[in-house]
């Protein structure tokens, strides 16, 4: 529980002080996904979500949850700059993950 709220507080730091609304700096951003991210804000926004879920995966399901994110990474990469398969691939990520919490 802890570690969740200081995920959350660091979230809402980093977004609050940096204007950043995804996951990781957009000033390192070489992708064309990453990029894509970075330019559309609900991609932004769905990157979030998918994070948040991301990092509460029960500590049983950690390195499996690990593999498969990686091959998820691959998959959204090979998106290129399409928003519409981005935010398809997130779509289906976050929906996945939500089988740990509901």
């Amino acid at each position: 529980m802890f570690r969740l709220l200081l995920l959350g507080a660091s979230l809402l730091l980093l977004s609050a002080v940096s204007g950043q609304a995804q996951s990781f700096n957009c000033r390192y951003a070489k992708l064309p996904a990453e990029i894509a991210i970075c330019d559309y804000p609900g991609l932004a926004d769905l990157d979030i979500k998918m994070a948040e879920r991301y990092y509460r995966i029960p500590p049983h399901a950690k390195a499996y949850e690990r593999r498969l994110q990686a091959q998820w990474l691959a998959r959204r990469n090979r998106c290129g700059y399409n928003e519409g398969c981005i935010e398809s691939a997130y779509r289906t990520r976050i929906l996945y993950l939500r089988e740990y919490y509901y």
